[in-house]
């Protein structure tokens, strides 16, 4: 791509935008360890999976059959 995109012609505007740039990034992967950055890209289900386990919420309840429906009917009051 022959063409400039972006030219800061200050330093100290260019020093800024790549540490607001990089701070954005680290915030990005923090964040991704607050809600299990190894469950969001599927590492953990491998690994339990791997290990012989169950892992989740319907795993205990849910065998791979049709019967997930009677599961979450029978999860709303009065219905079952």
């Amino acid at each position: 791509m022959p063409a400039v995109v972006w030219n800061i012609g200050s330093p100290l505007f260019a020093a800024t935008a790549m540490t607001g740039g990089s701070l954005g990034w680290l915030i990005v992967l923090y964040s991704t360890f607050l809600i299990s950055h190894f469950e969001l890209f599927g590492l953990t289900q491998v690994i339990t999976r791997f290990a012989g386990r169950r892992a989740g919420f319907l795993s205990e309840q849910f065998d791979g059959g049709l019967d997930i429906f009677a599961t979450l009917d029978c999860a709303i009051p009065n219905v079952c």
